[in-house]
């Protein structure tokens, strides 16, 4: 049965602009229909793909998301700004951290703290259970812990 690559399309702009909106959603689309069509063979139903194209952009949106730590602004210079403006993640080494952590966990981090998303709409976003975002979000801050004290 040939695919209806261009509703596959839509389907998953709008998938992905649930989680990112408009301004994410159509280069994540773009690379979610770039691996279902690369991987269009390993889909197990493709009278029915919606299920197999939604982890797809699910696993895009992390990508996405994860690549935000590039957007981290420079640490101040302390020459030029008050020595106290320092940030958290400056002043903590948790920006190596970060880096540390698999996609997801770093993700749900980002969202939540960094880009202050609650709890509710991460999971909406990440299409999880509230429940395993709070969970990850423990698990996560937990690791970051033991790994910032190590330091």
């Amino acid at each position: 049965m040939p695919w209806d690559w261009v509703a596959v399309r839509e389907w998953c702009c709008a998938v992905a602009g649930r989680s990112l909106g408009p301004a994410d959603a159509d280069d994540v689309a773009q690379e979610a229909v770039l691996r279902a069509w690369r991987h269009r063979d390993a889909c197990r139903s493709p009278q029915a793909p919606w299920p197999w194209l939604r982890a797809i952009v699910h696993r895009e949106v992390i990508r996405c998301v994860s690549r935000r730590l590039d957007t981290v602004p420079e640490p101040f210079d302390p020459s030029a700004e008050d020595p106290g403006l320092t940030t958290v993640v400056e002043r903590g080494g948790i920006l190596p951290a970060l880096c540390r952590l698999d996609p997801s966990a770093r993700a749900i981090i980002l969202l939540h703290y960094y880009d202050d998303v609650s709890v509710a709409d991460v999971a909406a976003m990440l299409d999880m259970p509230e429940g395993t975002v709070k969970v990850k979000l423990a698990r996560t801050r937990a690791k970051l812990r033991d790994d910032l004290s190590a330091e």
